[in-house]
């Protein structure tokens, strides 16, 4: 993101401060500076952008910021404002790539109407009215995609769904757009499918594009109408670091109904994982032997499959009252997660696959207390690198926030026997 600035001049009406100022806009946020004060606001704490004939209202937490008396420039300066304001929550909402497609419009979900601008990505659209509600909709979860009457309807797999109207001649264009990226999105679920399982046929590759999508977590009961592909996505998740667990888990919990997410690392990371692997292999090897000759050390055919595949599984409990999320990254420990299932299992798996789709599986954003949010003054100086990005993710995110609510603890690995031990207390027996 650049790093330049925007700087007008006008009339300030504020909390903080009341008269001519300098009002400068960056990648940050809205900064006004007068003769004996400045103060800032940063964008992951507005609340809504709102301009009218002769001010600028810049609503934030804790107040309106009036931003009035700039002349012709008031345009420009509610327009750069907006702009800047979106590529920041672009950015925290981890879209991918640049921008495909930009148009603005009339916007239509969750209950809110309201105008502002649309931006197609390589894998999401995203809604960006000047206001708190703006909204990412991954083409992995679009499932249908209908335009009349001078409309597009956009209908997600979690049950969602969102209307872009009043584009004008940008809609047949944006309808492009959207399709060819939905098509890349389903080709890649295609390809995973035939890397997990060579044995797969054309016809076998069409069919896997509907039942599971890179990442998302897929019912296994789903993959039954494709049996070899099923068993290779099992081979998978026995053999990497959760394989002991993973088979008691299905033992405790409802394995029935379990669900799986699975994709592929790029070529580039796996050999870094290589290198890394054995670096320490490496280390640990010279350190057991007594003679002091160098020792050598090579990887099985296992273990490089192993750092291939990035896997996370959810099962619910046998009572349907609690999810538990195991996660086996080449790089990371094996974790596992517990979460409460407040109404039912089929629901909240949904919510559960669009959070993490969401979070791009960093499992902070879970775990952050709420009280980093509250907007307190002075509160910065404790804030984490990144902390406004994930504020504004978490704030336009609306899976996330019932993810939140639901997350009920972690399970160290310690031993098989430790882990099963804290897995029993959560479920109660």
């Amino acid at each position: 993101m650049s790093n330049t600035s925007d700087t007008y001049k006008g009339n300030v009406a504020s909390a903080g401060y009341n008269g001519e100022a300098t009002l400068i806009i960056d990648d940050k946020g809205l900064t006004i500076s007068s003769l004996f004060s400045d103060f800032a606001a940063g964008f992951e704490d507005f609340l809504a952008i709102k301009a009218g004939d002769y001010t600028v209202d810049v609503v934030v937490e804790g107040g309106t910021i009036c931003c009035s008396r700039m002349g012709q420039s008031g345009d420009w300066f509610a327009t750069n404002l907006t702009k800047a304001y979106n590529r920041v929550v672009t950015r925290a909402l981890k879209t991918k790539g640049e921008c495909l497609f930009e148009t603005r419009g009339s916007m239509a979900y969750e209950g809110i109407h309201i105008k502002g601008t649309v931006q197609v990505f390589e894998d999401a659209i995203c809604l960006l009215p000047p206001k708190l509600e703006g909204r990412r909709l991954p083409f992995a979860f679009i499932n249908g995609l209908k335009k009349e009457n001078y409309a597009l309807t956009i209908h997600l797999t979690t049950g969602e769904s969102a209307v872009i109207s009043m584009v004008g001649r940008d809609l047949d264009p944006l309808e492009k757009c959207i399709i060819e990226r939905v098509e890349a999105v389903r080709a890649k679920s295609g390809e995973l499918a035939a890397s997990l399982c060579g044995e797969l046929g054309e016809a076998d590759k069409a069919k896997a594009v509907n039942l599971f999508a890179e990442k998302i977590a897929v019912p296994l009961e789903r993959l039954a109408a494709l049996p070899k592909l099923r068993e290779a996505v099992l081979k998978k998740i026995e053999g990497s670091d959760m394989g002991n667990t993973w088979r008691l888990l299905c033992e405790l919990c409802d394995g029935q109904k379990a669900a799986v997410g699975i994709w592929e690392l790029p070529e580039e990371e796996v050999e870094k994982l290589k290198e890394k692997l054995l670096e320490k292999m490496q280390a640990e090897a010279e350190a057991a032997g007594s003679d002091g000759a160098e020792a050598s050390v090579e990887l099985t055919p296992e273990q490089e499959e192993a750092l291939r595949w990035m896997i996370w599984t959810a099962v619910p409990s046998k009572d349907g009252k609690v999810a538990v999320i195991e996660a086996a990254f080449p790089s990371e420990e094996v974790a596992t997660y517990v979460y409460r299932i407040p109404d039912s299992w089929e629901t909240f798996l949904p919510v559960l696959n669009r959070a993490m789709e969401a979070i791009d599986f960093d499992r902070e954003l879970i775990l952050l207390p709420e009280e980093k949010f509250d907007g307190s003054v002075g509160f910065g100086a404790e804030l984490t690198e990144g902390f406004a990005d994930k504020k504004m993710l978490i704030k336009r995110t609306p899976s996330l926030g019932v993810l939140r609510r639901c997350f009920d603890g972690r399970i160290v690995h310690r031993s098989l026997a430790s882990w099963e031990k804290g897995l029993r207390g959560y479920l109660g027996g």
